[in-house]
């Protein structure tokens, strides 16, 4: 019976060593994701923009990753430092340099291969006393989100924008909150920044 086992093992063993070395793990995909910008002057909740935020990070997200490795998530305050000085620099000689213009530099200057920036550009709501609607509380939201990115795969910035307004009797359907939330769902389908991190690991 030990003839047998060491014959196995032996077996096994110049197997693995036949293993070439282009098997080796792949290096991960390094990913640059931003927090969520902010740039309207309306208060928002914490709790909206978390929600917000957890849209974005389920598009990103790489099932079992601590083990597997394949991504690498940049961490966000070194990206937000890094954005910090690339639009500086960019502003230097154009002053009406916006932020996507940052994506491509913003890779480079991390070595990132792929850099996600979600804004909210426009947030508001408020509530008057209609006329119309027989007395009736009248709900006004706008809001305006934007996704703006590059993925160095492809050497391709991108940038997506939806906005929603809502003016009628009031409802949940038109809290600025809602229509955030479906903003952000159309910007995320449309940049297909899922397939950028899961189609470029296959």
């Amino acid at each position: 019976m030990s003839r047998k086992y060491c014959a196995i093992f032996l077996f096994l063993l110049m197997v693995l060593l036949s293993v070439p070395v282009s098997a080796e793990k792949a290096a991960p995909l390094r990913i640059a994701r931003l927090p969520i910008i902010v740039q309207s002057s309306f208060n928002l909740s914490a709790e909206t923009v978390d929600e917000l935020e957890t849209k974005v990070d389920r598009a990103l997200h790489v099932p079992l990753n601590g083990v597997l490795q394949k991504v690498e998530y940049l961490p966000e305050q070194d990206c937000m430092r890094a954005l910090d000085d690339v639009m500086a620099e960019l502003r230097r000689t154009n002053r009406k340099a916006k932020l996507k213009d940052a994506m491509k530099p913003l890779a480079e200057r991390l070595d990132a291969d792929l850099v996600v920036c979600p804004v909210i550009e426009h947030y508001s709501q408020y509530i008057s006393m209609g006329f119309h609607w027989h007395g009736e509380s009248i709900l006004y939201s706008d809001v305006r989100i934007s996704l703006a990115g590059y993925e160095r795969r492809k050497d391709k910035p991108f940038l997506e924008r939806e906005s929603r307004f809502y003016r009628n009797e009031y409802s949940n359907w038109g809290l600025a909150r809602v229509l955030a939330g479906e903003c952000m769902d159309k910007v995320i389908d449309r940049t297909g920044i899922y397939f950028m991190v899961h189609d470029s690991k296959e």
